[in-house]
């Protein structure tokens, strides 16, 4: 019930927030994504996210960016005939401070920012010798996983009228495990279509 509440929340604070902004959009892409975990030598592996953004403008260099994103976090680990993976999917709100300069047509962007997250489902696989097995992950036991995420993002993209292309990693602060010190790991690309006022000349 409280995780409930806590994502209701989130999502008014980005409803309210987004009739303010100059500028709306949907942001979508591809995610390499790993947990950091002590005593495992996890590995990437692929993932995505996507949904709508909002953008604010303070004058002509500097804004920032929200969102709310279905993201797909997680990694994965071998031994011999075996591998093991963890797959995470979270509904994540990044706030990205963004400053942005002309060059001709296009606009090159770097961003910087926090992102909270919170995981709404998990599983983990097995495959040996072919064979797959499935368990769902156990939330909040003490032999399982947290379902609140932190950490910063750091990235640069490049717009052409109302597209976007870019790349960011972010970078977990918060121990989502009950049992091994485990953090997510997850670098992105991704392309964005915004509509709206656009404040830039191009």
């Amino acid at each position: 019930m409280k995780r409930v509440i806590l994502i209701l929340i989130v999502v008014f604070a980005f409803n309210v927030n987004s009739l303010l902004a100059q500028r709306f959009g949907v942001k979508g892409g591809f995610n390499l994504t790993n947990l950091k975990i002590e005593n495992s030598d996890y590995s990437p592996k692929l993932g995505f996210h996507f949904g709508p953004v909002a953008e604010f403008h303070f004058g002509n260099i500097f804004g920032l960016e929200t969102g709310m994103l279905l993201t797909t976090k997680g990694g994965k680990e071998k031994f011999a005939t075996t591998e093991n993976k963890i797959n995470l999917t979270y509904l994540e709100f990044p706030i990205n401070a963004r400053a942005g300069y002309d060059f001709g047509d296009y606009r090159v962007y770097g961003l910087f920012g926090p992102y909270i997250g919170v995981a709404i489902g998990g599983k983990y696989k097995t495959t040996f010798d072919g064979v797959t097995t499935s368990t769902k992950v156990d939330w909040g036991s003490d032999a399982g996983l947290k379902r609140f995420d932190a950490g910063i993002t750091i990235g640069a993209c490049t717009a052409v009228k109302i597209f976007e292309v870019g790349f960011s990693y972010s970078h977990g602060l918060v121990n989502i495990s009950s049992w091994h010190n485990t953090k997510n790991r997850v670098f992105s690309v991704f392309m964005a279509y915004k509509f709206g006022k656009n404040p830039f000349k191009r």
